[in-house]
């Protein structure tokens, strides 16, 4: 029974690791303002996503600044893929907004850092220019 109830401990483990707090935040640029700043911290596989509205043709520009191994993801708010990956091209982001509408941007962890739990503060910069 002893050894039963450990390997149910052990498979139920990465569940535990999924459910952390992962969160949803609306963020916009003040009136006249072309970026904003936002900060926060990851732990683990919890990830961060944040918001924005872009308009056709903007070029959005993201800049992640953490000692963590994060990284951004970048896609459609109503779209659950990703037209940008962070770990497969580069840790920051800049491209012209193929159309009009809200962007997710996700800011999560890889690695060591997520697979043991690390936690760390991170700053994440956007900025919207026509």
């Amino acid at each position: 029974m002893r050894i039963a109830l450990h390997i149910m401990a052990l498979a139920l483990w990465p569940c535990t690791l999924l459910a952390q707090d992962n969160t949803t935040e609306t963020i916009a640029l003040a009136p006249g303002a072309d970026s904003l700043t936002v900060a926060g911290t990851l732990t683990g596989w919890q990830w961060r996503d944040y918001l924005v509205d872009g308009q056709a043709g903007d070029v959005m520009t993201i800049t992640l600044d953490t000692e963590m191994n994060a990284f951004v993801n970048v896609g459609r708010a109503d779209d659950p893929e990703f037209f940008f990956i962070g770990p497969e091209t580069i840790d920051d982001f800049s491209q012209a907004l193929p159309e009009t509408t809200t962007y997710r941007i996700r800011i999560l962890m890889m690695g060591a850092d997520r697979d043991d739990g690390n936690s760390g503060p991170f700053e994440m910069t956007v900025a919207i220019t026509d």
